[in-house]
């Protein structure tokens, strides 16, 4: 099996971040206590069940994008959920005491 180069690794790292950070390539919206997190859906399937569970509100969003709704349990939780979604692009996840009960 041939292994994956560092460089290729490091070059996926760079794309998923940018792809995290544009505002411009998103194709879901994701609201949670009203405020909304700009997603892509393929790295949400990869990722997360989330979409699949009864927790989400689909709905026709802003210029033709998927808008999904979470539960109001999780609207307290925004900057939470929102870390969680930048994870599955970054690999990483800052747990501090504040959401550390939610987790």
């Amino acid at each position: 099996m041939k292994m994956v180069s560092k460089d290729f690794i490091a070059n996926y790292q760079r794309k998923m971040k940018a792809l995290a950070e544009s505002r411009e390539k998103h194709d879901i919206i994701i609201w949670t206590g009203g405020k909304k997190i700009l997603a892509h859906r393929f790295v949400l399937d990869l990722n997360s069940t989330i979409l699949e569970t009864e927790d989400v509100d689909f709905v026709a969003g802003e210029q033709g994008l998927m808008s999904v709704t979470l539960s109001p349990e999780f609207d307290e939780s925004h900057d939470l959920v929102d870390s969680i979604i930048r994870s599955f692009y970054c690999g990483s996840l800052l747990v501090y005491s504040a959401n550390f009960r939610m987790i």
